[in-house]
């Protein structure tokens, strides 16, 4: 037995329901074309973006090492101010004590030089005196001398 294959005649709406599908079907190509197109440029966009994710990250890790050194110069600038502060605090010690030393030094020289000058005054009262007590010791001896010469030579009466 032969089967034979029945043909029914296609209606109108059959054929605008065919026509919808093909439609559909030529929009659905003509859209995963589209749709390709669109995914190559979100592919390449994504590759760019990963190629500046990786030069970002990258240029974050060399940030960090700048940052990293910069702190550790900074710490050891700290570290030297402290130093110094220390240092100028030990020289201002220094200098209070130096200046102590110069105003007490000043005053013993002020005091010297009062006492230079009362010496000096007192050596010329005494050059003084001892040119008086010279003057009187000549005159004691004139004296002397007179007296002598009377009891060696006594005078006739």
């Amino acid at each position: 037995m032969e089967q034979s294959i029945q043909v029914t005649p296609i209606t109108e709406g059959e054929i605008m329901t065919l026509r919808n599908l093909f439609a559909k079907f030529a929009d659905t190509i003509t859209d995963a074309s589209h749709m390709r197109g669109e995914i190559e440029e979100v592919r390449q966009s994504l590759s760019s973006l990963r190629q500046d994710n990786e030069y970002l990250r990258a240029h974050n890790r060399e940030m960090d090492e700048a940052l990293a050194e910069a702190r550790r110069q900074r710490d050891n600038a700290f570290a030297e101010l402290e130093a110094v502060k220390r240092n100028v605090t030990g020289d201002e010690d220094v200098i209070n004590n130096l200046r102590r030393n110069n105003d007490q030094y000043l005053r013993d020289l002020s005091q010297a030089q009062a006492d230079i000058v009362t010496a000096k005054r007192n050596a010329d009262d005494m050059a003084y005196a001892n040119m008086e007590l010279s003057d009187k010791l000549k005159l004691a001896r004139e004296w002397i001398e007179q007296v002598r010469m009377l009891f060696n030579n006594p005078p006739m009466l």
